[in-house]
């Protein structure tokens, strides 16, 4: 399986367009939650919209990423996996943001300093 990472939240999934964040609030919210009615419930979402969902990134993904169990659902390992790079990646871009957001604020400091007159 070949997954890449691109500009503008998406991620390609043997060449499948994936939205990054939506894709790592889903897994969260069903290992979290235990089934699709209160994955759906954190999300914001219908049952049937979280299912659908989930079907669709495990055809991206080509492996099965959640277990149906009668009303329940939980992680597969490849989809606590995913779960597991999902969100060290978003981690790694909250970090970068603060700290080029700190960059570019000492830059603006230095380029127009306040005068105390």
């Amino acid at each position: 399986m070949r997954v890449e990472l691109r500009l503008g939240g998406l991620i390609t999934a043997n060449g499948q367009p994936v939205p990054l964040g939506k894709t790592a609030a889903l897994l969260d919210a069903v290992a979290r939650a235990g089934s699709f009615p209160a994955a759906a419930a954190l999300l914001g979402v219908t049952a049937r919209a979280a299912s659908s969902r989930a079907r669709r990134l495990e055809a991206a993904f080509g492996r099965p990423l959640v277990v149906r169990a009668g009303r329940g659902a939980r992680l597969t390992p490849e989809g606590e996996a995913v779960r597991a790079a999902l969100a060290a990646t978003l981690d790694a871009f909250a970090t970068g943001i603060v700290e080029e957001e700190a960059r570019l604020a000492g830059a603006l400091a230095r380029a127009c300093p306040l005068s105390g007159t």
